[in-house]
């Protein structure tokens, strides 16, 4: 025969730790969406403010050496080798002091197909290594191209290009200007350490402020991830503990022996002391019933004791009083079996309220069959059916009787509901008080099963019964 749990509702606490932790994996989710969305929006917003905070900068930057080439065109337009040295001078006078001026020239001589630009002048005075890496950068651009091809148009760009000498150079912008000495290239350029808050010609990711604001914001992350992991964690240890109670008893130990986190230390506590008082409830309420059914059976044995010598004493003629002792003593059958009732359903409510888990026997099923026998007709059958589904032990106890109307047929597992007719004083069968299916149904209930009635064809009633089968027996 199965055997299955009946100390609480294993079925219950898979379902309820299943709806917990789907409900803390999807707040967990929504959080980490809400961590990842909230940083790239973030991102997103002050990169655009960034780039364009660069280009109003470099929109000063380039007017100012736009503004330096114009006053340089004079100059240049009839400019001859003998020139070059005033024409050095006169970027002194023109430089700012952020940006950086150079004299790039291309003579007519030079050969078809190569862009022979050479540096004539530079002011503030820079390392020919440096001045050979700005050349080779801007020709990699093909800005010296262009300029061989058609030496006109001002080319506005931010072209940056490490310096062998160490730090960078930002290129803004490169005016043309042809005169017959040749193609003339002013280059507008300045230091990336003339503006160190701007982080020009840094891709935004890798500016120190962004790179600063994510790792502390991964770091907030894994602490927040952290203290929710590690209060998952001893919920998840309060649900164990809580099952571990629920099956053995007070011996199982109490929530704070086994709480690791401090801020679950006040919960543990009050957990402890909600268990005590429910095992102190069962324990009053088993003790309760106890002391009221001793306290009815004396006054009923005394009266069921008197009612034999009043039935001798009174003449055998005298039918009515004979017949007024026989309703008294079914009365008092009745009565007995009320008070066997009370105890009964008050011993089922401490059992539901706290009951080690044990095992036991499905053929146990006292209740269902009582009840069947009883609706059943005289040479009737009551069919017992057990079998095993999966985890689970499904019973099914039907009987020939007449069944139950549709319409009610969902009642019959109400306390003090009952189908049968009502019992006259003095009828000698023995009598039900609508609680047995109730009884039934609760502690199915508590045991984490279900319950469930249906007619059957052409007459009868099947109740079905649904438990989970005991761990160490499956």
């Amino acid at each position: 025969m199965p055997v299955l749990d009946t100390g609480g509702s294993q079925i219950t606490d898979r379902r309820w730790s299943l709806h917990w932790a789907r409900s803390l994996t999807a707040k967990i989710i929504f959080l980490a969406v809400v961590f990842v969305s909230v940083p790239v929006f973030l991102y997103l917003e002050f990169r655009a403010a960034h780039e364009e905070s660069q280009e109003l900068l470099l929109r000063s930057v380039r007017a100012e050496g736009r503004t330096i080439s114009q006053s340089l065109l004079p100059l240049l337009k009839d400019a001859t080798a003998a020139a070059l040295p005033e024409i050095g001078r006169a970027l002194a006078r023109y430089a700012g002091q952020v940006t950086t001026i150079k004299l790039l020239l291309q003579p007519p001589a030079a050969q078809a197909g190569t862009n022979g630009f050479y540096y004539v002048a530079s002011w503030p005075p820079v390392a020919p290594s440096n001045l050979q890496a700005e050349r080779e950068t801007l020709q990699s651009q093909g800005v010296l191209d262009r300029l061989a091809e058609n030496c006109r148009g001002e080319m506005p760009f931010s072209l940056i290009y490490r310096r062998p000498t160490g730090g960078a150079e930002i290129v803004t912008a490169v005016t043309p200007l042809a005169t017959p000495a040749g193609c003339w290239a002013v280059v507008s350029s300045f230091s990336e350490d003339a503006f160190p808050g701007a982080h020009l010609g840094q891709p935004y990711w890798a500016t120190p402020p962004v790179v600063i604001a994510a790792a502390s914001y991964l770091m907030m992350a894994a602490i927040t991830f952290a203290t929710l992991l590690s209060v998952r964690g001893g919920l998840r240890r309060f649900t164990l503990r809580a099952r571990r109670i629920r099956e053995r008893g007070p011996d199982a130990g109490s929530f704070a022996n086994r709480n690791n986190l401090l801020e679950l230390a006040d919960v543990a506590a009050e957990f402890d002391r909600m268990v005590e008082a429910l095992h102190r409830s069962a324990a009053d309420i088993r003790r309760t019933a106890e002391d009221n059914a001793h306290a009815f059976k004396t006054p009923i044995a005394v009266i069921r004791q008197s009612i034999e010598p009043l039935r001798r004493a009174l003449p055998e003629g005298n039918q009515r009083a004979q017949r007024a002792l026989g309703v008294v003593e079914r009365s008092v059958d009745r009565l007995d079996g009320l008070v066997a009732s009370a105890r009964r359903l008050d011993e089922a409510t401490a059992d539901v309220i706290a009951k080690p888990r044990v095992s036991i026997d499905l053929g146990r099923v006292e209740n269902l069959l009582d009840n069947a026998v009883s609706f059943s007709p005289a040479g009737g059958e009551v069919l017992v059916h057990l079998t095993r589904d999966g985890r689970f032990a499904h019973l099914t106890v039907s009987d020939e009787g007449p069944g139950v109307p549709a319409e009610r047929l969902g009642r019959i597992f109400d306390r003090y509901y009952s189908e049968r007719r009502a019992e006259p004083a003095g009828d000698a069968q023995p009598s039900y008080f609508g609680i047995g299916l109730w009884i039934a149904r609760r502690n199915v209930e508590a045991m984490g099963g279900a319950i469930g009635a249906e007619n059957r064809i052409p007459c009868g009633l099947a109740i079905h019964v649904r438990l989970p089968l005991a761990p160490d027996r499956g």
